[in-house]
């Protein structure tokens, strides 16, 4: 692998990119597309107004084997626009509104054809006191080439096609300095050919400063023409630092559909 990178500031704005090829067998790669991953981006925020964008190409037969690349042979474009508001008239229990648009697009490279497009609009709202809430909604378009399986315990699949579907959701996030932080997020919408409704609550605790800990419960019910079902994800997160130099971490998850996962760390930082 070869590359380069850079990365420029002139006051509010920041410009960067990079560029990088790979040399790989053929039998390791796929026999068609480039080698080439590269990147464009620029970021400029003041006091008021944020604007972002990036250009992403990742090369279908670019092997990345010193990391991790999602996809390949894909095109992705993103674009963010944000604006704060803190105005003198504002409730002294509210410290700023910032609505903000962003869009998230993925195109193949082959053929230049549309894979998925994501456009957020959101409204979030800043408290004097640390907490957040924000609401707003998500618009989904993918194409779907190939049928994937949705819930493999109720042999739900998603058919090959173009699905255009809206989210709306409602989160809160409570003061984080609290010995006791209350979340919850609501959402209501459609999903691919059907419709979902998930609800999630996440208490987080942090009594002293040794130990924090969160219980999160999410719920989806997700209405399809092949089916109808609610499935439920619980999470139990503990975290106790003995000093500096020794901690425990603990980490549990259960799902509806049986499934279980438990991850325990013990470490000693010298």
């Amino acid at each position: 692998m070869a590359g380069i990178d850079s990365s420029f500031r002139f006051g509010f704005l920041s410009l960067g990119g990079f560029l990088a090829r790979t040399v790989s067998p053929t039998a390791t790669t796929q026999p068609s597309g480039n080698e080439i991953a590269s990147r464009a981006n620029f970021n400029y925020q003041d006091r008021k107004w944020q604007f972002r964008g990036r250009f992403d190409t990742v090369g279908a037969r670019f092997n990345d084997e010193l990391g991790f690349i999602p996809r390949r042979g894909v095109n992705n474009e993103f674009a963010y626009i944000g604006r704060a508001f803190r105005a003198r008239w504002f409730p002294t229990w509210l410290r700023e509104v910032r609505p903000h648009w962003q869009a998230d697009i993925f195109t193949r490279q082959k053929g230049n054809a549309l894979d998925t497009r994501q456009q957020d609009f959101h409204v979030p709202f800043t408290f004097s006191n640390g907490s957040f809430m924000e609401v707003g909604m998500n618009s989904n378009l993918e194409i779907i080439t190939t049928p994937f399986t949705l819930n493999p315990g109720r042999r739900v699949r998603v058919n090959a096609g173009r699905y255009e579907y809206n989210e709306w959701f409602l989160f809160y996030f409570g003061n984080g300095a609290a010995k006791v932080t209350p979340s919850f997020r609501f959402s209501v919408g459609d999903f691919y050919d059907g419709t979902k409704r998930a609800f999630a609550v996440g208490p987080s605790f942090h009594p002293n400063e040794k130990f924090n800990g969160s219980v999160s419960v999410q719920i989806n019910d997700i209405s399809l023409p092949q089916a109808s079902y609610v499935s439920t994800l619980t999470a139990v997160r503990a975290n106790y630092n003995f000093n500096t130099k020794v901690f425990v971490n603990r980490s549990e998850e259960h799902t509806s559909e049986l499934q279980s996962r438990l991850h325990l760390v013990c470490r000693l930082l010298l």
